[in-house]
């Protein structure tokens, strides 16, 4: 078997792999968000006097409202995803315009894939010490993002290697997966922070007679979920994020025809320190990330696997 057809094997296989843990992701964090809207209703409007009847209604009319409100805020956050993490990050980002090097680098890997001009996605540069790119895809097109740091001590191969494993994000579609998915992750999170903040600060009502335990169960159960719903849904993106990265790094390989320019790359953002706290709220895009949930499969694997496959 040669180079080019084991590395067509393994990006297949991966591929499947992708797309499996694309699907299980969607269905655990829509499933979380959902979860977690009801439990907030139940939360803000739960008469712990109530009986039976009326609970199982308050659940029901909870459920009726959580899901159209779920599939609507997951919409708009995606649709503004760009704008949302450009708030989020707190920083300016600078457009390239055709001409310049780093557009044309990002040009040269959007020709190597196959795709047309019209697919071109706008290319950025943002300030910070931290040597990263990230991409991000809504249904109106694709943004890429290179830090002043990356593209100052990367070589033109290397930057190169970088784009074309961002614009892999981009052309498998799992660019466009994990922006829905986190913003999916910020609604619930936010939903939680709110909802847990005003339950610590007391739920008010009438203490006379005797509450229904049904009612208290459901509100425990309740205030459980809320704390856990942003860790349980990270998880969730973290089992598909060690996979999409992998399968970037086989289609920059691809493009390139040079994974020895990738390995050096990663080896050099690997080895410099990462303490942008702002550019760390992208963690999950980034090329490089580095935290508790293990969104990115281990720098050195993906190093030995490139090198392996340029000897």
């Amino acid at each position: 078997m040669t180079k080019q057809q084991a590395t067509t094997t393994s990006f297949r296989s991966e591929h499947s792999k992708l797309k499996r843990g694309i699907r299980v992701a969607w269905f655990v964090n829509f499933l979380i968000l959902t979860l977690t809207i009801e439990a907030a209703f139940l939360l803000a409007t739960m008469d712990t006097h109530a009986s039976n009847n009326e609970i199982v209604s308050q659940v029901l009319i909870g459920f009726a409202i959580s899901v159209p409100v779920a599939v609507i805020s997951t919409w708009l956050v995606s649709r503004f995803s760009w704008k949302a993490v450009q708030m989020s990050t707190g920083k300016a980002y600078v457009e390239q315009e055709p001409g310049t090097e780093l557009h044309n680098i990002v040009t040269e890997m959007v020709v190597a894939s196959g795709a047309s001009h019209k697919d071109m996605p706008q290319v950025f540069v943002v300030e910070s010490k931290d040597m990263n790119a990230f991409a991000l895809s809504t249904p109106h097109g694709s943004q890429i993002v290179f830090t002043t740091a990356l593209v100052e001590k990367l070589t033109r191969s290397e930057l190169q290697a970088v784009a074309g494993h961002e614009w892999g994000h981009v052309m498998s579609g799992d660019s466009l997966a994990m922006t829905k998915l986190i913003a999916i992750t910020s609604i619930a999170g936010f939903v939680s922070g709110v909802f847990t903040r005003t339950f610590f600060g007391g739920r008010g009502g009438d203490n006379n007679g005797k509450a229904n335990p049904l009612a208290i169960a459901i509100l425990v159960l309740s205030f459980a979920f809320l704390i856990f719903a942003p860790l349980m849904s990270r998880l969730a993106n973290a089992f598909m994020s060690r996979q999409r990265e992998t399968q970037a790094d086989i289609l920059s390989v691809q493009y390139t025809r040079n994974p020895k320019a990738l390995a050096s790359a990663l080896g050099k953002i690997s080895g410099t320190p990462h303490d942008d706290n702002k550019l760390s709220k992208v963690g999950q895009l980034a090329i490089f990330g580095r935290d508790g949930f293990s969104t990115h499969p281990p720098i050195d694997q993906r190093i030995d696997r490139l090198q392996r496959m340029g000897a």
